[in-house]
């Protein structure tokens, strides 16, 4: 009896085996790292504004004065304060940075809100009167 001896050659991997380390993903798993890795949405947050406070309150204020006091507010929650730089502030209403250093001076003038300097971090503001 003579054994049939197969000829295989050691450097090709069996389909089975991962090359490397690797294992190629099927489509749910590729799914699956898409979801995982996706960039996550913002959180929706509601911020509610009466007529007396949008008549009244915010009388004084420009357009755009009116936005940076809602995003403000927006970042401000529940919390005492908030600290978004301005260039943050800056790409949520999606206007200049130099736009948002200039309205935040007057804001403060006009008591709305009131922002606490820190040498070497960031602002940080509190949306008074609202």
């Amino acid at each position: 009896m003579t054994e049939k001896i197969s000829k295989s050659n050691s450097r090709i991997p069996k389909k089975d085996t991962p090359v490397n380390g690797f294992q190629p993903m099927n489509e749910f798993q590729k799914e699956q790292y898409a979801k995982a890795n996706a960039p996550k949405p913002k959180e929706s947050w509601r911020v509610w504004i009466n007529q007396k406070q949008w008549t009244n309150d915010l009388e004084k204020l420009n357009p755009v004065q009116r936005c940076i006091l809602i995003d403000l507010k927006f970042y401000q929650r529940t919390k005492f304060d908030c600290y978004p730089s301005a260039k943050k502030i800056a790409t949520d209403l999606k206007v200049a940075p130099h736009t948002i250093w200039r309205n935040l001076p007057i804001m403060v003038k006009l008591g709305k809100i009131k922002i606490v300097k820190q040498p070497g971090r960031v602002s940080r503001y509190k949306v008074i009167d609202f």
